[in-house]
């Protein structure tokens, strides 16, 4: 049938683009975390493993703004000391001289330079696209008549097959983006932190 056809090239498509590429444009939900979320967590746990702290031992703070922290709290379940807050609505306290008391402070970019005076001490070692979702525009303001029409029109059909066969939109996927200091005492442990990037170049 049909349905079983498009099925199969769906999975086709989508295990060829899990496999190896940071290109979610297959997602298999609405929203999804990126690959870049694994090569944060190796670097944590060789911050770990090279510091001698270990996985109790390491304080981390993981921002929960922007939905930053909901993969976290998989990837950083065997760790002993993380705390979760939202720096959006409780920022880290600035009118004190003392430094924050972690290690390692991961955050959403969205909050970064409103707490950045409160990371003195810490070195930003990594970024990464933390959550990828389909772009919000394709249905947004999408009524019954512009389906009819597109359903009859050229354009119409052309934007659908467009679409349903190669996955071209007219932007890119939506994404957050989140970044991770390391505190300086540590940060030679985290260099390069998130630099590999599954691309179709490589």
């Amino acid at each position: 049938t049909v349905a079983g056809l498009a099925t199969g090239a769906i999975a086709v498509r989508a295990g060829y683009s899990y496999a190896g590429f940071e290109r979610p444009n297959e997602l298999l939900v609405y929203s999804q975390t990126g690959q870049e979320t694994t090569y944060g967590a190796e670097c944590l746990e060789n911050v770990a493993e090279a510091s001698g702290l270990g996985r109790d031992g390491l304080r981390i703070f993981v921002d929960e703004s922007d939905n930053f922290a909901w993969q976290w709290r998989w990837y950083l379940r065997d760790y002993g000391g993380v705390t979760y807050r939202s720096l959006h609505d409780e920022p880290f306290d600035t009118s004190s001289e003392a430094p924050i008391d972690y290690d390692i402070a991961m955050m959403s970019q969205a909050v970064e330079n409103a707490n950045r005076d409160a990371l003195d001490g810490f070195e930003r070692v990594g970024e990464l696209r933390h959550l990828w979702w389909f772009p919000n525009y394709a249905y947004d303001r999408l009524r019954l008549a512009d389906v009819l029409s597109g359903a009859v029109s050229r354009g119409g059909w052309s934007t659908a097959l467009d679409y349903f066969l190669w996955r071209e939109l007219e932007t890119e996927m939506q994404r957050s983006r989140g970044v991770i200091y390391v505190h300086e005492t540590l940060a030679e442990h985290a260099a390069g932190c998130t630099d590999l990037r599954a691309t179709s170049e490589t």
